[in-house]
């Protein structure tokens, strides 16, 4: 930290106002209706975002911790004093080193004593990272990573934005906090820069969200005002982040549900709802809030249900989903060796759903109209942020620790 000190005082970069502007551009997949689009297109216009060569944005994407990185620092910095962070912290210490103490000298401009060990900083992302550390925005983790594909959290999105914008409020960060994103996300709390769309302090944020975070702090510090948009506070947070843990061995899965939903309901019989695929499950669990519902015994109707269907049909449900008139397919990703594949069906309101390919089973985790609701694809997300395939190697490698 005494490193990162006298680095930060030997290299300060100029910050700058966002003031030069691009062509408006419209994405592909931000509708007038997107909640989040006024933000996306300002920083597009700002030139801080770019879209995809097939005309998106991909706005529902979470975003992981160097791309965000990035992002936040291409919104505060100019691009010469970004694109030469590497080199100039050579040049210095050559040019300077004989006017001084070079042993010294040499010591604070060491980057290789900061520098993560699972980073290239040869990578497109290199010098902003850089600068990220020269300016003490970002750190790493104990065993000196960074862990640069990684997700980005809320809580860790937050602890960037709040010292790369330098909105720190001095008496919060004076003692160490016991919860340490706290001081940070109440920093966040008083610009009114958390969007009503996160929903915990361990939510991934998408593209979309890290736009609207900017895009208030931006506006915030060139104008001084406050947004009128809604927005979240700490405590707010802290109540909707008490999650626990569904296991099920047996079908070789786990997920985590909110605690005030209720536990998981399991009916060992399957279903075929009408929709795609055109098959019966061989399982199914309800999930989510509980519903306000009439007649006797316990209401099982929630927002959400995962089915299991043999993972043998896999092939053909996805083929059939592929045929329907009424089915789009948002994306299709493998994450952690599993294939996840996201998927809306119109009617009288938008199913959305994801299936995900596990070893004996073909999961679906469906969200009643949550393609409709944003709320509703949100928890959806939520889910299957948390959402555990147990695969073989997974399974030996537990047995292994347990003997």
């Amino acid at each position: 930290m005494q490193a990162m000190a006298r680095i930060t005082l030997l290299f300060s970069l100029i910050l700058i106002p966002a003031t030069s502007f691009a062509a408006r551009t419209d994405f592909d997949d931000v509708p007038y209706s997107y909640e989040f689009r006024e933000s996306i297109l300002d920083l597009q216009e700002r030139g801080i975002v770019r879209g995809y060569p097939d005309g998106n944005f991909y706005p529902d994407v979470r975003i992981n911790r160097v791309e965000f990185t990035k992002i936040v620092i291409g919104a505060l910095y100019e691009e010469e004093y970004i694109d030469t962070c590497l080199k100039d912290i050579e040049l210095k210490a050559l040019a300077e080193g004989a006017d001084i103490n070079f042993r010294i000298l040499q010591e604070a401009l060491d980057f290789e004593e900061i520098k993560f060990t699972d980073v290239d900083y040869n990578e497109w992302y290199g010098n902003a990272l850089c600068m990220a550390q020269l300016e003490n925005i970002v750190g790493g983790y104990n065993d000196g990573t960074f862990k640069p594909e990684q997700r980005v959290n809320f809580a860790e999105a937050a602890t960037i934005l709040a010292r790369a914008f330098n909105v720190l409020k001095a008496s919060r960060h004076q003692e160490l906090d016991p919860v340490w994103y706290r001081p940070f996300v109440q920093d966040l709390e008083d610009l009114r820069a958390i969007p009503t769309s996160i929903s915990g302090f361990d939510y991934f944020i998408t593209r979309a969200e890290m736009a609207e975070m900017i895009s208030r702090l931006l506006a915030h510090r060139e104008t001084g005002k406050l947004t009128t948009s809604p927005y979240l506070t700490y405590s707010e947070l802290a109540k909707s982040g008490e999650w626990d843990t569904y296991k099920n061995e047996e079908l070789g899965f786990q997920f985590d549900y909110a605690e005030d939903w209720g536990k998981p309901y399991y009916v060992p019989r399957g279903f075929f709802d009408g929709g795609h695929p055109l098959v019966t499950s061989k399982w199914r669990i309800y999930l989510g809030p509980k519903a306000a519902c009439t007649g006797y015994g316990e209401c099982i109707e929630r927002k959400f249900h995962l089915d299991g269907y043999d993972v043998s049909l896999s092939s053909s449900i996805v083929e059939d989903l592929l045929d329907a008139p009424l089915v789009t397919i948002i994306s299709d990703r493998v994450i952690n060796d599993v294939r996840m594949l996201v998927v809306e069906e119109g009617g009288i309101c938008t199913m959305r759903s994801t299936l995900i390919f596990g070893e004996k089973y073909l999961y679906k985790l469906t969200s009643i109209c949550g393609g409709d609701i944003p709320s509703q694809a949100r928890l959806l997300q939520r889910i299957m942020d948390r959402f555990e395939v147990y695969l073989k190697k997974d399974r030996r490698a537990r047995e292994a620790a347990e003997n």
